[in-house]
């Protein structure tokens, strides 16, 4: 999730933050990829999308839920 544009305030502080930090979970491979090219390897874990992660988690249940529209007419 990078920006790569140093004339940003914000990708400063996320480039601060990478190098200050004990842990830095990725939620994907190519997160992982953008943070090898400046931080030890050992940082980094892969943890998946959390986002993405709850939708398919609760896709059956919303599946099951009564259709919004055929309640309201």
């Amino acid at each position: 999730m990078r920006s790569f544009d140093r004339r940003m305030p914000e990708e400063i502080n996320r480039l601060l933050v990478d190098h200050i930090s004990d842990y830095l979970l990725a939620p994907t491979e190519k997160a992982k990829q953008n943070l090898l090219r400046g931080v030890d390897k050992n940082k980094i874990f892969v943890t998946g999308n959390t986002v993405v992660d709850a939708v398919y988690q609760n896709l059956e249940v919303a599946k099951r839920k009564v259709n919004v529209l055929k309640a309201f007419g």
